[in-house]
């Protein structure tokens, strides 16, 4: 890529969502144990470039690669509520 295209590159919008759900329950009137399910998926990313070597020399073929973006996230917690 030139300078142009990278710039542009740099500054391009996509969207992917997020979807989830969680659970409290209480222990004790002050305690509480949660679990949070959390799926990401930012889409996918096309590029094409240079096939590169294990020795790091580049050949003279193109390669296309396909990266996904996305992740399952679980997240449990334990929550103390101060005061009253």
């Amino acid at each position: 890529k030139d300078y142009a295209e990278l710039m542009e590159s740099l500054f391009d919008f996509d969207a992917g969502y997020a979807i989830g759900a969680g659970i409290d329950y209480a222990l004790t009137d002050k305690l509480s144990l949660g679990v949070d399910y959390t799926h990401i998926d930012l889409g996918s990313k096309t590029s094409t470039g240079p096939t590169v070597f294990d020795n790091g020399s580049l050949g003279n073929n193109p390669e296309t690669y396909k990266v996904k973006a996305r992740a399952d996230v679980v997240m449990a917690r334990l929550s103390y509520k101060f005061g009253n």
